[in-house]
């Protein structure tokens, strides 16, 4: 501002006030900034060193400055972008989580769904008998293959492992 007094011309600088942040907007910012963000993405982007960052968050920790005391106008804009595309990145991620969950959750009933069909026909002992066809293959392969074999057999629940006993003997006879 510019004020003419006879033929001088005195200049009065404005004063900038200092940022403020309301409180629930600093609180956020500066738990993402003391807790979740990463040290170097921050430090890499606000053009400050890592000794002075971690300067600034112990300051922070100890509340003898704030936020918006220790960093600039520019720094403040950086920080809030980095802030938000963590949030973008944590919704997306949670989305993607649940939109697998709902998968997982439609593939185990139409897996209970198809098992229950094929019981109800008689199609279960035909799969079970193609799990013991793999099984003596297995069997009779490698020493990984026959260690693998004696594992698979350890899961399976007891009454499988007769019908395996039964099936073997059967098999035995007709050769």
């Amino acid at each position: 501002m510019k004020i003419k007094k006879g033929g001088i011309i005195i200049y009065r600088p404005y004063k900038i006030k200092q940022i403020k942040f309301n409180e629930l907007s600093s609180r956020r910012i500066t738990e993402w900034l003391l807790y979740l963000a990463n040290r170097t993405q921050l430090a890499q982007n606000l053009g400050i060193g890592r000794n002075t960052l971690y300067r600034y968050l112990d300051k922070i920790k100890k509340e003898t400055s704030s936020i918006e005391e220790l960093f600039t106008l520019q720094q403040l804009q950086t920080l809030i972008k980095l802030e938000n595309a963590d949030w973008h990145k944590y919704l997306t991620q949670k989305a993607d989580l649940a939109a697998k969950k709902t998968a997982k959750a439609d593939l185990d009933h139409q897996e209970a769904q198809l098992t229950q069909t094929l019981q109800q026909y008689g199609w279960g002992e035909i799969t079970d008998n193609l799990e013991f066809v793999q099984l003596m293959d297995l069997q009779q392969g490698s020493t990984e293959q026959k260690q693998q074999a004696r594992e698979i057999f350890k899961r399976w629940p007891a009454a499988k492992q007769k019908k395996y006993d039964k099936y073997q003997k059967q098999v035995r006879n007709h050769e």
